[in-house]
C-alpha cells in the first residue's frame, strides 16, 4: 500500500495495476498477455505474497515475461543474502529493492529501466 502510494504521489506511470495476492497478480496477467490486452512494462513485485509468493509467480512466467520485455524490481522486506542471489537467475529482474521504497529508489528504477530498454 506505500509503495502504491509514492507511486501516485511522483506520478510514475499512466495505468497503476495491483493484485491483492501472487495468484491474483498471475491470473491477471496471464490473462492480458493471452487476450493481446495491454501489458505493463514493468511490473514491482514482493516475495512475500499469499496465495502464490514472488518466487513461484516469476518460475511460471519468467520467460513469458522477458519475451515479452516486461521488466521486474522486486521490491521486499526480506534481506536474506540467497534472496539475492536468486534473483540474478531470472532475466526479466533488473533489481532487487530492499523496502521501505524511497523517491530515490525511484529514480534508480526509472534510470535502470530505461538503460535497459
Amino acid at each position: 500500500m506505500i509503495t502504491k502510494k509514492i507511486l501516485q504521489r511522483h506520478d510514475f506511470c499512466k495505468n497503476l495495476i495491483t493484485y491483492k495476492n501472487g495468484r491474483q497478480a498471475f491470473n491477471g496477467l496471464s490473462h492480458k498477455i493471452s487476450s493481446g490486452e495491454l501489458i505493463p512494462e514493468i511490473i514491482l513485485l514482493d516475495l512475500n505474497m499469499p496465495h502464490m509468493n514472488g518466487w513461484e509467480f516469476l518460475n511460471q512466467l519468467s520467460e513469458t515475461l522477458y519475451k515479452h520485455n516486461i521488466s521486474v524490481f522486486i521490491i521486499s522486506s526480506s534481506v536474506d543474502q540467497s534472496d539475492l542471489d536468486k534473483c540474478n537467475l531470472y532475466k526479466c529482474v533488473l533489481n532487487y529493492i530492499i523496502k521501505p521504497l524511497f523517491e530515490e529508489d525511484l529514480y534508480q528504477l526509472i534510470k535502470e529501466y530505461d538503460e535497459n530498454k
